[in-house]
């Protein structure tokens, strides 16, 4: 099951550079998951919750800029 521990976990790292595949959810909202649902075993995780992950965890460890490479598949 998909969750936004690893990007937490990352983030308190240290790590400056995270990816972020966005795709349409059922309902029309963003979700972030590793490929369309058909073709995929991964869940997804609102992209809702990782925005607020990043904005809580982004700078603890680190003042450097963080580089969010955004795949947008919306």
């Amino acid at each position: 099951k998909s969750s936004v521990d690893i990007y937490r976990k990352v983030l308190m790292e240290g790590a400056r550079c995270i990816e972020i595949d966005c795709w349409d959810g059922d309902d029309g909202t963003p979700i972030v998951t590793h490929g369309p649902k058909k073709i995929t075993l991964c869940s997804a995780v609102p992209l809702e919750d990782i925005a607020v992950v990043i904005r809580d965890f982004a700078f603890l460890r680190s003042p450097y800029p963080l580089i969010i490479s955004l795949e947008i598949h919306c």
